[in-house]
């Protein structure tokens, strides 16, 4: 396993929890799961650039492993635990 790789599942595990800061409860689940895809491939792109070089396929490489990565740790371990509440924290309800 290389170090990008490496790199990739340990950024994957608080994406999750960057996404609930940023999303908002009533939100529809569809511009939820967009912010989702957004926050990972940046978080993809972040990761491939400061572990080396920031090359297509050294991006490509990184999100095969955040995107289902991050997914998998939302549904696993933050959404049970502490997701909801860091999203209800942060929503902008008035």
């Amino acid at each position: 396993m290389s170090n990008l790789q490496q790199w990739s599942a340990v950024v994957a595990f608080f994406v999750p929890i960057v996404v609930a800061v940023l999303t908002q409860t009533k939100w529809a689940s569809w511009l939820k799961a967009c912010v989702f895809m957004a926050v990972s491939l940046v978080a993809a792109t972040g990761t491939a650039y400061f572990e080396g070089s920031l090359t297509g396929k050294r991006w490509f490489e990184s999100a095969l492993i955040i995107v289902p990565a991050a997914a998998a740790f939302y549904y696993g371990w933050w959404k049970p635990t502490v997701a909801p509440k860091i999203a209800s924290l942060t929503d902008l309800n008035t």
